[in-house]
């Protein structure tokens, strides 16, 4: 419980706003990239036969935009608007760690 403490007091708001951007970026690059229709569903070519792993990364991009969006909707430093940062940050590992796997795999 401690280190959790400790590691809320180190997120604060350029966390929430870099996470913010990042989100919203990745979102727009994900609406434009050329992709194939499956079922009723526009995938992206760069997730050809990772059909989870793009929900995966557009799940958790949206974690990542309503955490950081929430962070800094509060606005100040209080535990849950730290929190909320901390939260869109392991929402944005989660989303590279999908492009990663896409692009390694």
């Amino acid at each position: 419980m401690k280190q959790l403490l400790l590691a809320l007091a180190a997120v604060n708001s350029s966390t929430a706003k870099h996470n913010l951007h990042f989100s919203t970026v990745l979102g727009i690059i994900l609406c434009l990239l050329p992709g194939e229709s499956i079922g009723e569903n526009n995938v992206p070519l760069l997730f050809h036969g990772h059909l989870i792993a793009f929900y995966a990364c557009v799940i958790s991009t949206v974690f990542t935009f309503t955490g950081s969006f929430t962070a800094l909707m509060i606005g100040d430093d209080s535990k849950t608007s730290r929190f909320c940062a901390l939260y869109s940050s392991v929402a944005m590992a989660s989303t590279l760690s999908s492009l990663v796997y896409v692009l390694l795999v």
